[in-house]
């Protein structure tokens, strides 16, 4: 078990939870009916901005943040010029906004990695699981209950962007607070994480759903010698669910028909993947004469897919390469057993396997993926720490 730092919360630390907290928060229904949600969301993020700012004086970029700085202004440069001498509207596709604002968020990570200690972290992660499940519970009893899960027409309309956030719940709950907790609290973390993925199954959001059987996949296999009882505790899980669904096969078919294909038509590939199968299968003839420039704005449900039609081959693969980079770094640092970066790689997994199917994902939309680049941008001020395969990544510095 990884020990967790007993070194007292710093403030800067403490804010970043209230920021976590407050934004996720944001998600709950009657915000979102209220359309308040991007508002107030807004309103946390540059409250927090000024108060670095305060702190630090000034936002600073680290070298490792320079690739990532350079390629944003390169890529504004391109829409920039696109605008001026063509006649697609670059300025207004829909990936700009978002990306921009991961960029951002990044950098202010970057200006939290090391004012911060793992015991900010946990705070962090708390934060974030407690309003998760806050919220969870809300669209749970306010819109889950009593809904005919054979229906066809989703119980709860921002699905997608809610089941992200509530799996990264489950990931935080499961690979970084069952590890540093006893046994109650472990107890506890596993229930939920339990609701919060019975949540998201109810939700249907397929898109967010097709990532749990690669987390499980990922744990079972390549899980540390630490993780032993969890891999024991998954082949238990999933021995009783088969037995379970082995002897009730008319609730496995059910689960299949109303989650698994949505209540959609079996034999239609187009109509199970609510037109994506269609989307990929034009996307040639889609493309045209765009394949290096691209032809703007075009809306498609996935972000591959997305980002080449509107900017071409060579820049819309240098999106996909910024998507990919959090993963690429939790891959390359992952022989550091450090928690953290487990946490990092389960994530940017998710949200990279979500961009295949959702048009913004992993940079959105709204707050959808904060989290990501947030932690993408911590971690990378602790780049060299990780190198030397310790499970404590962080100074011991104390922000007085």
């Amino acid at each position: 078990m990884v020990q967790l730092n007993s070194k007292n919360a710093t403030t800067m630390g403490k804010a970043i939870a209230i920021v976590c907290f407050l934004s996720n928060l944001t998600q709950l229904p009657f915000l979102v009916d209220l359309q308040l949600s991007s508002t107030l969301s807004i309103i946390i993020w540059i409250c927090f901005t000024v108060y670095i700012l305060l702190k630090n004086g000034t936002l600073k970029v680290i070298k490792e943040f320079l690739p990532y700085l350079i390629t944003m202004l390169i890529y504004l440069a391109f829409l920039g010029i696109g605008e001026l001498f063509s006649d697609n509207k670059y300025l207004n596709t829909a990936i700009m906004y978002p990306f921009v604002l991961s960029m951002f968020i990044m950098c202010l990570g970057n200006n939290l990695g090391n004012r911060i200690n793992e015991k900010d972290l946990f705070n962090m992660f708390f934060a974030y699981i407690l309003s998760a499940l806050v919220v969870g519970l809300n669209i749970y009893f306010e819109y889950l209950i009593g809904a005919d899960i054979n229906d066809r027409i989703y119980a709860y309309d921002s699905k997608n962007s809610i089941s992200q956030i509530l799996l990264t719940g489950i990931i935080l709950s499961l690979f970084y607070m069952v590890p540093n907790f006893t046994k109650l609290k472990r107890l506890l973390s596993f229930g939920v994480a339990l609701f919060l993925g019975v949540t998201v199954a109810l939700l249907k959001s397929r898109a967010t759903i097709i990532s749990v059987p690669v987390i499980v996949l990922f744990a079972f296999i390549f899980g540390s010698e630490a993780d032993k009882n969890f891999r024991k505790k998954i082949i238990f899980l999933v021995l009783a669910i088969v037995i379970y669904f082995l002897l009730n096969p008319q609730i496995f078919q059910t689960l299949v028909d109303a989650i698994i294909y949505g209540g959609r038509d079996s034999d239609s590939l187009d109509d199970i993947s609510s037109g994506r199968w269609s989307e990929w299968v034009n996307f040639p003839k889609d493309l045209g004469e765009g394949w290096f420039f691209g032809n703007g704005r075009m809306k498609r449900e996935s972000l591959i897919l997305t980002a080449i039609l509107e900017y071409g081959i060579p820049m819309g693969l240098v999106i996909i390469g910024v998507a990919f980079s959090p993963l690429k770094f939790a891959i390359k640092h992952l022989k550091s057993k450090n928690r953290v970066v487990v946490v990092l790689f389960y994530v940017a997994l998710c949200y990279f396997i979500n961009s295949v199917f959702e048009q913004l994902a992993p940079f959105g939309p709204g707050v959808k993926c904060y989290f990501l680049w947030l932690l993408f941008g911590i971690m990378l001020t602790q780049k060299d720490r990780l190198k030397t395969k310790s499970t404590e990544a962080f100074n011991d510095k104390n922000d007085k």
